[in-house]
């Protein structure tokens, strides 16, 4: 992302009234919002292309597939891709918050001392502090809402072709809380290494690696947030329609115990992941504040 240049006295010219660092971090950045607003715009047109011309295609050429066994058929395929394409661009918010914000908003400010100027131009440490997570937290969660409402739409739309269970990876992500949360999550560790290092490249590497690590262990322990359901069968495992299969004992032919996680389990999953990765967002912002006052007292 981009960020306009402006002179060390406009850029805190405000910073003494209520509000003025927010308008301040906004100036400065408005090169960088303006991307981000691109970023969403190409994301929501490949989301409407879905809901749209490219679902319908889609369609038309699932239905000549039932009828003569091809697989993946002309818009198929490219629909497919175009939902391969939308989970990347909607995970990928998690990778760019904590890059974007290590590097620039905090990292480079302490590389360059500008930091010191907005201190003396009557703005406390905090505050500077806190416009610089309050504008990128905005603008994530914004942003984010109206991409997994679209997906939503597209979901809705029952075009017959990709796999929409809520239990599939990109519908868990993308149509759920976590697609809120891991951004969130981004900012805070952000701001936590641009702190603490206060170097804009080495900042956004070791933020981005740390986000990398949350969301690893995150995915191995997921599933194991709830205890799972069992159900006993003779011939083969039998889970309800929306499960999500996590196991399967054979003691024999005849006694088959299939554990799974039934479409119940979904928002409690959710919720539950969902607060462990605010939490951890709340201990960073805590972190960045607590190592903000020992710097500057």
């Amino acid at each position: 992302m981009t960020t306009h240049v402006a002179s060390p006295h406009s850029a805190f010219d405000s910073g003494g009234r209520p509000g003025g660092p927010v308008r301040s971090v906004i100036r400065l950045h408005r090169g960088g919002l303006w991307v981000w607003v691109g970023y969403l715009a190409v994301t929501a047109g490949v989301l409407l292309w879905l809901y749209g011309p490219g679902g319908s295609a889609a369609e038309q050429d699932s239905i000549y597939c039932s009828h003569h066994q091809c697989y993946d058929f002309g818009a198929i395929g490219a629909y497919k891709d175009m939902l391969i394409v939308v989970d990347v661009l909607i995970r990928a918010v998690a990778f760019l918050a904590p890059a974007y914000v290590a590097a620039l908003l905090v990292g480079r400010e302490l590389q360059h001392g500008t930091h010191r100027l907005a201190w003396t131009q009557g703005v406390s440490p905090a505050r500077w502090l806190a416009a610089r997570l309050a504008v990128p937290a905005v603008a994530v969660t914004v942003g984010t809402g109206v991409l997994v409402a679209l997906f939503h739409l597209v979901r809705s739309a029952e075009f017959g072709v990709g796999n929409w269970g809520f239990f599939d990876s990109n519908v868990y992500y993308d149509g759920g809380l976590l697609a809120f949360v891991y951004p969130l999550l981004g900012v805070a560790l952000g701001a936590l290494a641009g702190l603490l290092l206060g170097r804009s490249v080495p900042a956004a590497l070791v933020a981005v690696a740390a986000m990398a690590a949350v969301q690893l262990l995150m995915h191995t322990l997921r599933f194991k947030l709830l205890p799972t359901e069992t159900r006993t069968s003779s011939g083969t495992y039998d889970v309800p329609s929306g499960a999500e299969l996590q196991g399967v004992d054979e003691a024999n032919v005849h006694h088959i115990t299939a554990h799974f996680h039934p479409a119940s389990h979904v928002w409690p999953l959710q919720f539950i992941e969902s607060g462990i990765v605010l939490a951890a967002a709340a201990l960073a912002v805590a972190g960045t504040f607590q190592l903000l006052r020992n710097r500057a007292g």
